[in-house]
């Protein structure tokens, strides 16, 4: 349901507790003074969360837990500013990223999937009429000698030679 992503990280694994204290460390310093290696924390907690199977959702309530945890009990009331919501989007928009890569990798696959099924269908096509058509003039080829082998067999042999044309 709509509250999933908040209750799985109330159930949360020993991974997602230790991605939870780190998330929450790492946004607290960037808060402070982030920089560039700080946004590419952000990047590889997100990859951190994909590799431990948290979706979207979960990274959200995850950012929503540690930034109402780092925002409790700021430094000095100046620290709660709009400066300090725009830049713990910031943090929070590089740590998805990864998210969103992820999700453009999987369209991209669909995409290359379906080129292949479509090739592989035509194909199938292509080796059925072959198939076909080899058999159709097969199937002529054998039926004309047996006509003309048939001018020169006895009755007896003509019939049973009509019985493998009928199964022919």
């Amino acid at each position: 349901g709509r509250g999933g992503a908040v209750i799985s990280m109330g159930r949360a694994t020993s991974k997602t507790s230790k991605l939870a204290r780190e998330y929450t460390a790492a946004l607290q310093r960037y808060l402070k003074c982030g920089g560039e290696a700080d946004l590419e924390r952000a990047y590889e907690l997100g990859r951190q969360g994909l590799v431990d199977g948290l979706g979207v959702l979960g990274m959200v309530a995850l950012h929503h837990q540690s930034l109402i945890g780092v925002l409790s009990h700021p430094a000095s009331p100046q620290d709660l500013n709009r400066d300090t919501i725009r830049r713990a989007g910031m943090f929070f928009t590089e740590n998805m990223s990864a998210f969103e890569m992820t999700h453009r990798a999987i369209g991209e696959a669909n995409t290359a999937l379906h080129r292949m099924n479509e090739a592989l269908e035509e194909e199938i096509k292509h080796i059925a009429h072959a198939l076909h058509d080899e058999a159709g003039q097969l199937l002529a080829a054998v039926h004309l000698s047996l006509d003309q082998m048939e001018c020169q067999l006895d009755p007896e042999a003509k019939v049973r030679l009509q019985e493998v044309k009928g199964l022919l």
